[in-house]
């Protein structure tokens, strides 16, 4: 028997022993935070369930806003192979409000399973779902995500109670207006945004109007061939 042929079942044999160790309907996956770009929030806490126990969940100890289903940074806590959650609890200080939100809400496993399952195309070709990335907005407005490579997939929609202003030290307060009232803030991008656009609670709450189009660009400079362009553009979500 060549090397080859030896490498080749060797190969296989392998990965129907990591199949037979993976549990079933478990999948590799981890959670994730998102907030819509200058509409950001402190604080953010997510935690998944199954059963009512505790499979994973993520946080943030400063405040953020990564732009509408973009994931940022965060502590990110569970098993690497875990069940699909049945049910979600999340909790944050809205940064425009200043409300502490917090309740939780029973997630479409099943329809989650089967995405988990299936090949997703992104840009660069066939990816799996591998995050799990819930996103909290002004209002009490969540939305939950699934994720892999640059395609993302919305599961859900839904909102929390808001549990009352949240009071924080006088001096952190003295602080807060302080930056508030400064030059830099009030001309700064995340006021003038806030300003022109407002807070559009219903744009997280429903969901804005999706279109299919492309983004060309091109050049009258002939001796120009070989060139890149970068933009990024902002919906009134707060998305990128």
């Amino acid at each position: 028997m060549s090397h080859r042929k030896i490498y080749y079942l060797f190969s296989l044999l392998v990965t129907f022993l990591f199949l037979g160790c993976q549990p079933k309907d478990t999948f590799e996956w981890s959670a994730g935070l998102s907030a819509p770009k200058y509409y950001g929030n402190g604080g953010p806490f997510v935690e998944y369930f199954y059963n009512g126990k505790s499979i994973g969940g993520a946080s943030a100890n400063i405040g953020f806003d990564p732009g509408w289903g973009i994931t940022s940074s965060s502590y990110s806590g569970g098993e690497k192979y875990k069940p699909v959650p049945d049910s979600v609890s999340v909790k944050w200080i809205c940064a425009n409000d200043g409300y502490y939100y917090s309740g939780g809400y029973k997630l479409p496993r099943e329809k989650m399973i089967v995405l988990f399952k299936k090949d997703v195309m992104d840009p660069f070709g066939l990816v799996r779902y591998g995050m799990i990335t819930t996103g909290m907005a002004p209002g009490g407005n969540v939305t939950v995500w699934l994720q892999g490579g640059q395609a993302s997939t919305e599961i859900c929609k839904f909102k929390v109670k808001s549990l009352g202003i949240y009071r924080e030290s006088e001096e952190a307060e003295r602080i807060e207006s302080k930056i508030l009232a400064s030059k830099e803030f009030l001309n700064g991008k995340v006021n003038i945004f806030r300003y022109l656009y407002g807070i559009p609670y219903d744009i997280w709450e429903k969901g804005e109007k999706q279109y299919e189009y492309d983004i060309v660009f091109s050049t009258e400079d002939e001796n120009r061939k070989d060139y890149s362009i970068a933009i990024s553009g902002y919906t009134k979500d707060g998305s990128i």
